[in-house]
């Protein structure tokens, strides 16, 4: 082999060694950034259910109180309309 030749495939070498050590620092930069992707989602998606096991007997507290309210309008309304069919009656009796 000619010194030429081995000083060519000395570089080739060491090209190739840095190359691969420029590779393996990518690798383990990738793995770093897979694994904090899934622990950022799988905190804001566990935040997520973990809130809402927490807030679900709250949430199920106000819907309640919201119906009763809802139903009690309603019992207005139709307690509205009795009256309204009452006065209406006693209105064409003194009419009459």
């Amino acid at each position: 082999m000619q010194p030429e030749e081995r000083k060519m495939l000395e570089h080739t070498l060491k090209l190739s060694s840095e190359n691969n050590l420029m590779l393996r620092k990518m690798k383990r930069a990738q793995t770093w950034s897979t694994i904090i992707k899934f622990l950022y989602w799988g905190m804001i998606f566990g935040g997520a259910a973990l809130a809402w096991y927490y807030l679900q007997p709250v949430y199920v507290e106000v819907l309640n109180a919201y119906r009763g309210v809802s139903e009690s309008v309603s019992g207005l309304q139709e307690t509205g309309q009795g009256f309204k069919e009452q006065l209406g009656g006693v209105l064409e009796q003194i009419g009459n």
